[in-house]
């Protein structure tokens, strides 16, 4: 939390390359309790305290853009976990938007079940790679 109550999405941080000399990643969240039912992109109830703590800290900051990033398990095709990751970032996007957050300081993009962060092999492993991540934007 901030002076001002307020979720710190993003520590500060200086820009610095990495040893390679490529710019170092962005700075990622994952939005932790943020679900959806299954196979759609509808939020469930408990999300809305973590997402109304977002669009409070993004109020807070109006210098910091974010890219919405959806992501989903290996079940399914390539082509509906593609859609329904892309729906879910929306849904997140549209969500904070009514929330006050400016539409055009944030991205939803969705990647399917690529980028997992987990075994895809497992229940466990599927559940942490069905997710939701904000990319904070240059």
């Amino acid at each position: 939390m901030d002076a001002n109550g307020c979720l710190v999405l993003f520590a500060p941080e200086a820009a610095r390359p990495t040893a390679s000399g490529a710019p170092a990643p962005r700075p990622t969240l994952i939005l932790r309790g943020v679900n959806f039912e299954t196979g759609r992109s509808v939020l469930t109830r408990d999300s809305y305290l973590v997402l109304d703590a977002v669009a409070a800290s993004l109020l807070a900051n109006p210098e910091i853009r974010i890219e919405v990033a959806g992501y989903t398990d290996s079940t399914g095709t390539k082509f509906s976990n593609l859609r329904l990751s892309q729906a879910r970032a929306a849904a997140v996007r549209f969500y904070l938007a009514r929330k006050g957050v400016p539409p055009v300081r944030m991205l939803a993009k969705g990647y399917g079940a690529s980028g997992y962060i987990a075994p895809n092999s497992t229940a466990g492993g599927r559940a942490q790679n069905r997710r939701v991540e904000l990319h904070k934007l240059p």
